[in-house]
């Protein structure tokens, strides 16, 4: 399979992946494709590999549209107080009181 990934999209061997046989057929080349006008939009990027990431319109891999979830673009805190109170009285009878203090920077 990882050589396949570097293989262009309308090739055969990579049109009969079960896969690839999910995307829209194109009517103007007869492939299936991750979305109409692929083929014309992403010339020489138009590989299998290209065509399966989450947003497969954009190459640029400084694009924050292609970042993994977990890849931070900035730095942030986040602070908070919790507060719980119980007061438990006889027969049963209790109350209770919560509060949350959040901070943000």
């Amino acid at each position: 399979m990882r050589d396949q990934l570097r293989k262009d999209i309308a090739d055969p061997a990579v049109q009969a992946l079960p896969v690839v046989q999910t995307f829209p057929v194109d009517p103007a080349t007869g492939n299936h494709i991750p979305f109409l006008g692929f083929e014309s939009v992403m010339v020489g990027a138009t590989t299998l590999g290209q065509a399966l990431r989450p947003t497969p319109q954009y190459t640029d891999e400084g694009n924050s549209q292609n970042r993994r979830f977990y890849e931070g673009t900035g730095k942030s805190n986040y602070y908070s107080l919790q507060l719980k109170v119980e007061k438990r009285f006889s027969r049963g009878l209790s109350f209770l009181v919560a509060y949350t203090w959040p901070n943000a920077d």
